[in-house]
């Protein structure tokens, strides 16, 4: 059972914003995430203790760059917010940078060219109200090493968001691609790492690290997801999504279910705080 369940803790409580799921944006197909964005609505919803919530994307770049942001960005309802980014593609950094500018997005305050390990050398501790890693966790060597620079730019009180391929999940690559890929590793080639994490892992590595864990959640049912990304069309999405979190919220707080049924779901979401006491 999760650290969070095992402590006898509620889950947070849903913040539905209406605004979120209606506009005109696409959301991401990965429910982990979204569930941030609905906590980051909750936590923060007149900014953070300076102004803006100050928030730190780990993994900032990829196929769809700030399309995780876009409701915050694009919605004058969305709470005061402020997006430093960090990537290891110096190429998808730029094309990060070049979208905000088109966009008008400046909300997008810095953006720097770096590893997840690179964190305590880009900025200075206690820099951010919230640290957010989205499918970045599994693709690392040393997940510990990476949580501890992000507790070390986290500010006492704030909070770090992680969501990953769940250890519980069965591979569907197959074996020559696995072996393949540990061999490109062995060789110094981390960015083919891929390893699914369990909850308890990720928990424990965290509290080494003086991050406790808040919430942990299941999501991503891999035959719905495959429903929702390639089975509707682009203006159903949206409605599908909410209505499959409904599902998966119902699913996760059925203790009794979790324990029999976590491999059905594909991915891991953590809620995790760092004490107010720590520096």
């Amino acid at each position: 059972m999760p650290e969070a369940q095992q402590a006898g803790l509620a889950r947070t409580p849903r913040t539905r914003a209406r605004w979120l799921w209606d506009g005109p944006w696409a959301l991401t197909g990965n429910l982990a995430k979204i569930r941030v964005l609905e906590d980051l609505i909750g936590e923060f919803p007149k900014g953070g203790p300076s102004g803006r919530a100050r928030i730190l994307d780990v993994g900032c770049a990829g196929p769809s760059p700030l399309n995780l942001w876009e409701p915050f960005f694009a919605s004058p309802e969305a709470p005061p917010i402020e997006v430093q980014g960090v990537d290891v593609d110096a190429a998808g950094v730029e094309a990060v940078r070049r979208l905000a500018r088109e966009r008008g997005w400046p909300q997008v305050a810095r953006l720097e060219v770096g590893s997840a390990y690179d964190l305590p050398r880009l900025f200075a501790p206690g820099t951010f109200d919230a640290v957010v890693s989205t499918q970045v966790l599994e693709h690392l060597a040393r997940p510990e090493e990476f949580l501890r620079g992000a507790a070390e730019v986290t500010r006492p009180g704030g909070l770090c968001y992680v969501t990953f391929d769940s250890g519980h999940f069965p591979s569907h690559d197959a074996a020559w691609k696995r072996l393949a890929r540990r061999l490109l590793v062995a060789l110094g080639k981390e960015r083919y790492h891929e390893r699914g994490l369990t909850e308890t892992e990720v928990e424990r590595m965290a509290r080494a690290c003086g991050l406790s864990t808040v919430e942990t959640r299941f999501y991503n049912l891999h035959d719905v997801k495959r429903i929702h990304n390639h089975g509707v069309s682009a203006d159903r999405k949206n409605r599908l999504a909410e209505v499959w979190m409904e599902l998966e919220d119902f699913l996760n707080d059925d203790r009794a279910f979790l324990e029999r049924g976590r491999h059905w779901f594909a991915g891991i979401y953590i809620k995790l705080r760092k004490s107010e006491s720590r520096p």
